[in-house]
């Protein structure tokens, strides 16, 4: 095969050979004998002539291949080092390149965002984040494929092992780990970390990806820079369980002891509360301003921003994110345990003789949603107790 690539190469033409092999027999056999006659070449003439020449071709040949070997080998090494050289933009690039072999073709409409007609989609980086758009890539691209991977395959009648999300979320975190800022401690921490990540890491970036991935679809629902009309009540749950997972990030604490860690594990679970803290301080003020907002809204007593309209078709096709499902599966038992714990807790106080069970947050949480659905029926017959009802309620589904 590699003869054959030689011969058949513009680089490498093998014509000149076969030329010099010709005019040297040509050579030989124009020897004049004493009496004038040819003389053409004696056996032993040409054995060596033989030898002669294939000894020339296999040198030929050796260095070549050495050649060919010792590009590849220095494209290798180029290709490494160039990755590490990559700017951000590059990087995210590289990455989405590298990740599409984990992925599954998804065609279903309901998880093929329409990200040209979405103006601004959020970025928010804590202040020891690096500056990189692998967070937009997050939410444009791997929160959609995991959220409709399993749905895409179910249709497709191809239930598979691949099907598992948290196995291409592992795969994920893994080709992560090779892109980062030198620079930046966060971030070369959590490189190290990504490179094997143990249950407790996974639970961690889940737990931050289920966060921002709520907080995006809040804010497509509510942002004043959105323009398309739709249902603003869909920003409600989104914006209240990026609250709630911040606040698990903010409190997370490994299974691993602190004994058996690395420094570098250390660090990143300090991090990663930190950054659980910063987007739980962020997320509360927010929905301390959205919700109370989104009442006087519905009210009629603020001007409705241009993104409000009735309940209807969505034409970005902005992803749910599967409140109880999906991205909380991909958790570990654990902390699946810790989650429902503080979900579903509920307390049982005794009012005027009666036992009555006070309900969870997530109860709360369903029911402020589903009073704000009801609130405009409520306006239209001038009556402003369910108004009162979501004001009282609001501080309860915060923590």
């Amino acid at each position: 095969m590699i003869i054959n690539n030689i011969q058949g190469s513009r680089d490498y033409p093998a014509s000149p050979l076969k030329i010099n092999k010709q005019k040297s027999f040509k050579a030989y056999e124009n020897i004049k004998s004493p009496t004038g006659e040819s003389k053409g070449m004696t056996d032993e003439q040409k054995t060596w002539l033989g030898v002669g020449l294939t000894a020339v071709a296999s040198v030929v040949i050796g260095l070549v291949v050495w050649a060919c070997s010792k590009k590849t080998k220095t494209s290798e090494v180029i290709k490494t080092i160039d990755k590490s050289k990559l700017n951000p933009q590059e990087q995210v690039k590289d990455l989405e390149k590298n990740m599409q072999k984990h992925f599954v073709n998804i065609t279903l409409k309901e998880f093929k965002p329409k990200w040209e007609m979405v103006k601004i989609v959020p970025n928010v980086l804590a202040p020891f984040e690096a500056k990189n758009d692998f967070q937009l890539y997050e939410m444009k691209t791997l929160v959609p494929q995991l959220l409709g991977r399993k749905q895409q395959l179910l249709k497709n009648g191809n239930v598979e092992s691949k099907s598992n999300e948290k196995e291409t979320f592992i795969e994920y975190l893994k080709l992560r780990s090779e892109y980062f800022d030198k620079d930046n401690e966060f971030d070369v921490i959590r490189s190290e970390v990504l490179k094997n990540p143990n249950d407790d890491v996974v639970d961690a970036e889940t737990l931050r990806l289920y966060m921002l991935a709520n907080n995006t679809r809040q804010f497509l629902y509510s942002d004043k820079s959105v323009e398309e009309k739709h249902n603003m009540i869909n920003f409600v749950r989104p914006l209240l369980y990026a609250n709630f997972s911040a606040k698990m990030l903010e409190e997370f604490k490994p299974q691993k002891p602190q004994k058996d860690m690395t420094e570098n594990e250390k660090k990143y679970f300090e991090y990663m509360n930190k950054l659980g803290a910063f987007w739980h301080d962020r997320l509360k003020k927010e929905a301390n301003e959205k919700l109370p907002n989104f009442v006087k809204i519905i009210t009629g007593e603020v001007k409705a921003p241009k993104c409000y309209g009735q309940q209807g078709h969505d034409p970005r096709r902005i992803p749910k994110v599967n409140y109880f499902k999906s991205l909380y599966e991909m958790l570990s038992g654990k902390a699946k345990a810790k989650w429902d714990e503080v979900m579903e807790k509920t307390e049982t106080i005794n009012y005027k003789g009666r036992n009555i069970t006070l309900p969870s947050l997530k109860d709360n949480i369903i029911k402020l949603e589903s009073s704000f659905i009801g609130l405009k029926q409520v306006v239209d017959k001038k009556n402003s107790n369910l108004k009162n009802y979501i004001e009282n309620l609001i501080p309860k589904v915060l923590l």
